[in-house]
């Protein structure tokens, strides 16, 4: 014969197991978000890295070339907003272009004997999470992206 006493406690259990496993149903759904905003902001900017090294690559003179990459190099330049429009603000992007030789590097490197344009966007995480959930952060704070196109003399 069953008890009361019985079937409440049957009760009381479900409710306790689902206390356990919610926060971390929570915290996978909560990632799973996360990590598609953060992949859509990586898929933007690599974008926007193409779109730019195109655009430079193509320009016809020293000049134009030189303008767009002093404007996008400027100090707290907004002037990738040109090719990115911010989705969801989880990152700061800072883009830089130099010509690049053909072995990628990028000092001391000018048009003369350059090969490569060169588009570094550096995403930096702009959200800044608690101190509890910033040990368990497993995405990460800085994003580089570099992307190289022929320079077209």
């Amino acid at each position: 014969m069953v008890r009361v006493v019985d079937i409440m406690k049957e009760k009381g259990q479900g409710l306790v197991e689902f206390a356990v496993i919610l926060p971390m149903l929570m915290f996978l759904t909560l990632s799973i978000i996360y990590m598609g905003a953060m992949f859509m902001d990586y898929i933007q900017y690599n974008n926007a890295a193409r779109d730019a090294a195109r655009d430079i690559s193509l320009k016809q003179t020293v000049d134009s070339r030189q303008t767009v990459m002093n404007a996008i190099n400027a100090e707290g330049s907004t002037e990738w907003e040109n090719y990115a429009t911010p989705i969801t603000g989880l990152y700061t992007p800072k883009m830089t272009v130099a010509f690049a030789d053909s072995a990628g590097n990028t000092k001391n490197v000018t048009e003369d004997n350059a090969e490569d344009i060169q588009v570094t966007i550096t995403l930096t995480r702009a959200v800044q999470f608690s101190d509890t959930f910033e040990k368990f952060m497993v995405f990460p704070d800085e994003l580089p992206i570099v992307y190289k196109m022929k320079l077209e003399k």
